[in-house]
């Protein structure tokens, strides 16, 4: 279990690396299937490997995750906004601003905002 654990970490590390280095080569790179989760207001764990990144030359960039069925208990929409609340695998080292904006029939977008330091 500790080889499997170890390969699969460094099979994520070859893959940030290769991200990254395209990005920085290529002027922006956009990558489709981004892992993406957080926890709902009753703390039920949501998923998805579907999110959107995009990654500037500079590696700043955003990532945009959509989810279905989020529970809103309240039956309104709200909004919330916060600093250093957001990592992703294509931005390694980073913690982003977000905005987390989830309608009243349980919509919720996720948007992370990476700034290269």
């Amino acid at each position: 279990m500790k080889k499997l654990s170890i390969l699969f970490a460094a099979v994520i590390a070859v893959a940030v690396l290769s991200i990254s280095w395209k990005a920085m080569n290529n002027g922006a790179a956009v990558i489709n299937d981004e892992w993406c989760g957080m926890y709902d207001l009753d703390g039920n764990f949501h998923e998805i490997t579907t999110a959107k990144a995009v990654i500037t030359k500079k590696s700043s960039g955003l990532m945009s995750c959509k989810f279905d069925d989020f529970s809103n208990p309240s039956g309104k929409a709200y909004v919330q906004k916060g600093e250093a609340g957001c990592w992703s695998y294509s931005f390694p080292g980073q913690w982003a601003d977000y905005t987390f904006v989830v309608s009243a029939s349980g919509q919720a977008t996720l948007t992370c905002h990476f700034q290269a330091e």
